[in-house]
C-alpha cells in the first residue's frame, strides 16, 4: 500500500534571544507536489466473441471510485473489434489515496452495453515498479470470476519518490488484477439490467412483429432465410475446401506412388538387363569352350588321320623293302651258284666278287631300313630313320612331333 505525498502544511519555528529577552515564531506554507496516474489503454484479447450475430464492438471504462461511476472515463468504441480490439489512449486520473483501478470492458449496443469483463487493477504495483510505470497484460473476468481475456495498459504514476519521466519496457509483462467483491456485485447487477432490458427488448420486438403482421414475419423469415443461406454457403465453402485439400493429397499420395513404382520398375529393368548380360556372357563362355573343345577334336582327328597314313605309308614301305629284299637276296644266290660251279682258277675272284656282293648286299639292307623322318610319326627305340641327308637312331619310343626335328631332339635321336 502506497502513502499518499500530496498534502499542504503550516511549519512554525520558535527561537529564543537571551540577550533581549524576547521569544521570536515564525510559520512557513508548504505544498507538496500533486500525484497522478497515466493510463494508456493499449488493447485487449478476449477467449471468445460474445456477439452472436456480427462482431462485438468493445470499449473500457475506468474510474478509482466504485461509488462515483460517474467520474469513470471511456475510450472510444472499436468497431467490428471482435476478440482484439485496439484503442492506444491515454487518459490521466488524479490520485488521492486510492487503492485499486477499476477497469470494465463492454459491447457497445443498440439498446444497452453488454458487460464482456470486469477486474480492480492493485496501484502499489505501479507506484513501486522501476520509474514507476508498467507496461502489463492484466486479466480480466466475467460475474462468475472466470477469465475471458487480458488488457494491456501501460500505467505511469507521477509525483512519487521514484517516478521517472522514461517510458517503460516496450514488450508488456504479465500484471496482477483481481476480483475485488463491490466490483463484482456491480457487475452482476449491470448483467441482471442487461437480461432485463434484452427481455423488453425481446417483448418490444414481439409487439413489433405482432402489430407489423405479415411485414414482420417477412423481415423475420428474410433474416433467417439470409442467415441460412450464408450457413449453407460456408457449409459448401467448407466442404468445397475439404474436398480440394483430399484431392490435393491423393494426387500428392498417387505422385508418390508412381515415384516408387518407377523407381521398382527400373531397379527390376536394371536387374533384368544385368542378368541378360551374365546369361549372354556365359553362352560367350560355353561357346568359347565348345568351340575350343570342337577344334581339339577335329585337331585330334587330323591327327589321327595324319598318324593312321603315316603309319600306312611306313608299313606299305616296309612292305615294298621287304619284297625288294628278298628279291636281291635270291639274285645273290643265283650268282653264287653259278660261281662255284665255275673253274678253279677264278676261285680267288669269286672271292672278292663275294665280298663285294656281300657289302652290296649290306649297303641295300640299309637304304631299306631308314625312311624320311615323319613330322607326326610314331617311333620304337632302334628305328632309323632320314633326315637332310643324314641317319639317325631312335634313342626312346615316342609319337613325332613337327617340332622336334631329329636335328634339335637330341633326348630322341642320335646320329649314325
Amino acid at each position: 500500500m502506497y502513502q499518499q505525498s500530496s498534502y499542504e502544511y503550516t511549519s512554525t519555528t520558535t527561537s529564543y534571544n537571551s540577550d533581549d529577552n524576547v521569544v521570536r515564531t515564525s510559520s512557513t506554507h508548504i505544498q507538496s507536489e500533486s500525484q497522478t496516474l497515466i493510463v494508456n489503454a493499449v488493447g485487449a484479447n478476449f477467449l471468445k466473441d460474445g456477439q452472436k450475430i456480427g462482431t462485438q464492438d468493445p470499449f473500457m471504462r475506468f474510474g478509482l471510485n466504485l461509488e462515483d461511476k460517474k467520474s469513470f472515463q471511456k475510450t472510444y468504441t472499436a468497431k467490428n473489434g471482435g476478440k482484439t480490439p485496439s484503442w492506444n489512449q491515454s487518459f490521466t486520473l488524479s490520485l488521492s489515496g486510492e487503492q485499486h483501478l477499476y477497469i470494465e470492458v463492454l459491447d457497445e449496443e443498440t439498446t444497452s452495453s453488454a458487460l464482456i469483463g470486469f477486474a480492480a487493477i492493485p496501484i502499489n504495483q505501479v507506484v513501486y515498479a522501476q520509474g514507476a510505470s508498467l507496461n502489463g497484460l492484466f486479466e480480466v473476468y466475467d460475474v462468475k470470476s472466470n477469465v475471458v481475456g487480458e488488457v494491456n495498459l501501460v500505467l505511469q504514476a507521477k509525483g512519487f519518490e521514484n517516478s521517472s519521466n522514461e517510458q517503460p519496457q516496450s514488450n508488456p509483462i504479465r500484471g496482477t488484477s483481481i476480483v475485488h467483491e463491490e466490483h463484482q456485485k456491480q457487475c452482476k447487477s449491470m448483467r441482471t439490467k442487461e437480461h432485463a432490458t434484452e427481455a423488453g427488448v425481446a417483448v418490444l420486438g414481439g409487439a413489433l412483429a405482432i402489430g407489423a403482421g405479415l411485414l414482420g414475419k417477412k423481415l423475420f423469415d428474410d433474416h433467417k432465410k439470409e442467415e441460412q443461406e450464408q450457413h449453407d454457403r460456408d457449409e459448401e465453402e467448407e466442404r468445397r475446401r475439404q474436398e480440394f485439400s483430399q484431392r490435393e493429397e491423393e494426387l500428392k499420395r498417387r505422385e508418390e506412388e508412381f515415384g516408387r513404382r518407377e523407381s521398382q520398375e527400373k531397379a527390376e529393368h536394371r536387374d533384368e538387363e544385368e542378368h541378360k548380360a551374365k546369361a549372354r556372357c556365359d553362352d560367350d563362355e560355353d561357346n568359347k569352350k565348345k568351340s575350343k573343345s570342337c577344334d581339339d577334336s577335329k585337331k585330334k582327328s587330323c591327327d589321327d588321320k595324319k598318324k593312321s597314313k603315316s603309319c600306312d605309308d611306313k608299313k606299305k614301305k616296309k612292305k615294298d623293302c621287304d619284297r625288294k629284299k628278298k628279291k636281291d637276296c635270291s639274285d645273290d644266290d643265283s650268282s653264287s651258284g653259278s660261281s662255284d660251279s665255275g673253274s678253279s682258277d677264278s676261285g680267288s675272284d669269286s672271292d672278292d666278287d663275294d665280298k663285294k656282293k656281300k657289302k652290296g648286299h649290306g649297303k641295300k639292307k640299309g637304304s631299306c631300313s631308314s625312311d624320311d623322318w615323319d613330322p607326326v610319326g610314331t617311333y620304337a627305340a632302334g628305328d632309323r630313320v632320314e633326315y637332310k641327308g643324314r641317319t639317325y637312331v631312335c634313342l626312346q619310343g615316342h609319337t613325332s612331333n613337327p617340332t622336334w626335328e631329329p636335328t634339335v631332339a637330341h633326348s630322341l635321336w642320335r646320329t649314325e
